[in-house]
């Protein structure tokens, strides 16, 4: 019965990509194409519940013990519904947390009771808190290193943020051990099949230098302060390169 499913979930997909190509792009036809997809994507992953494809993970266990400050996950502990892209397939509504500490996404089985750890390489991205993550290998000049990676912005020349945080262990008298965790964030920006690391002023103006008069013009004209609010200014900065461009 499953199989039968499948196969008329293919075919309607199918027709109505089919059909969204070759259709007149006004919002009423684009809304109700993006409608019947999702809504052929609800089928297909109604006959697979649970889905094995998804919920295939090695089990993961919380820590065991407190921290005195911090904590090693995106935007706090708790699990909240986001959607990931794993082997090609998109899953909504998931409950997930991601360890920023051992770079993993975690998610819970159907039932809810156990949480699993999804295989990186088969993340192709995932949403969580409204931002989306995105999985890069190692580029060849090292500038990058494996793992997520958030998108500041996606257009010809997109900007990611690379959160990572560790765990620093102390033994004190009175205490006994202190778990302290540290948070650190490096930008990235990635122009003409290149990574280039974009932390701070001086290194935006030698990305850019062949435009460097023309940023600094954009940079005060918009009043961005690449210091105290690096994500907005470098997704601008993205933006208005992309722009020279066309």
């Amino acid at each position: 019965m499953k199989g039968i499913i499948l196969r008329m979930v293919v075919i309607q997909f199918c027709w109505l990509t089919h059909t969204s190509l070759n259709a007149q792009t006004s919002p009423a036809n684009i809304d109700s194409n993006n409608a019947a997809i999702n809504n052929a994507l609800n089928i297909y992953h109604a006959a697979l519940y649970p889905e094995t494809g998804l919920y295939n993970g090695r089990e993961y266990g919380d820590y065991p013990y407190r921290f005195n400050t911090g904590q090693p996950y995106f935007m706090g502990d708790t699990m909240m519904l986001g959607s990931v892209v794993y082997e090609g397939i998109l899953y909504n509504n998931v409950a997930m947390k991601f360890n920023l500490v051992t770079n993993q996404l975690i998610i819970t089985d159907p039932s809810y009771v156990h949480k699993l750890t999804l295989s990186n390489e088969r993340i192709g991205s995932f949403k969580l808190f409204n931002n989306r993550f995105v999985h890069l290998d190692a580029d060849s000049d090292n500038t990058i290193k494996p793992g997520f990676y958030d998108v500041i912005y996606d257009g010809i020349t997109p900007v990611y943020k690379k959160i990572q945080k560790r765990i620093d262990e102390k033994t004190t008298m009175m205490e006994g051990i202190v778990r302290t965790v540290y948070e650190s964030t490096s930008y990235y920006i990635k122009k003409e099949g290149r990574f280039y690391t974009v932390n701070n002023k001086k290194q935006v103006l030698k990305l850019f230098a062949g435009h460097k008069k023309e940023l600094q013009q954009y940079v005060r004209k918009q009043k961005l302060n690449i210091r105290r609010d690096k994500e907005r200014a470098l997704q601008l900065i993205g933006v208005w390169y992309d722009g020279l461009k066309k």
